[in-house]
């Protein structure tokens, strides 16, 4: 018999609040004014991350555009660590010589060091050049000739490379 009368009360509860709408509509009306007297904006945490990213492509945008995406690319890589190669140049030049390998020993692989001048230089070199030393033609704008870096470097196993590589 209880169960009933629970279910009588709630028929009767619902029944009242379908009689007496002006208690809804004072609710509804409450509500809303709870909402307009907020004193800022609300935003969620999606909103503002797809912001935050929509500015770093238009900034990237705009300096690639103006600068040169070349030019973006070298800044981008130099800021994340991405300059300098040498070690790893001689260390698969290392690797050529132990192994015997001719092609890769004398093939030509673009160096990348830093300058007296502080600025990242970049080269096209064969691990032969890198391992004898001298000058070699920079790959800028205005070529130069530099001095390659020193790279302690010798390989008795491949003694000369073919013309046109190295």
């Amino acid at each position: 018999m209880k169960n009933k009368k629970d279910s009588s009360l709630l028929k009767h509860k619902k029944i009242e609040d379908f009689l007496c709408p002006k208690k809804q509509s004072f609710l509804r009306k409450e509500t809303w004014e709870r909402k307009m007297n907020k004193k800022g904006a609300e935003m969620t945490i999606g909103t503002i991350i797809i912001i935050v990213l929509a500015l770093i492509v238009l900034v990237v945008l705009v300096v690639g555009f103006t600068g040169g995406w070349s030019n973006l690319w070298g800044k981008i890589t130099a800021f994340f660590g991405g300059g300098t190669n040498v070690d790893t140049i001689a260390r698969a030049c290392e690797l050529a010589c132990t192994s015997g390998s001719n092609y890769d020993y004398c093939k030509d692989r673009t160096l990348k060091w830093d300058g007296a001048d502080g600025k990242l230089i970049s080269a096209k070199v064969s691990c032969k050049e890198l391992g004898d030393g001298g000058n070699v033609t920079t790959e800028e704008k205005t070529p130069r000739s530099l001095p390659l870096p020193t790279v302690d470097l010798s390989c008795a196993a491949i003694a000369t490379c073919p013309t046109g590589g190295g």
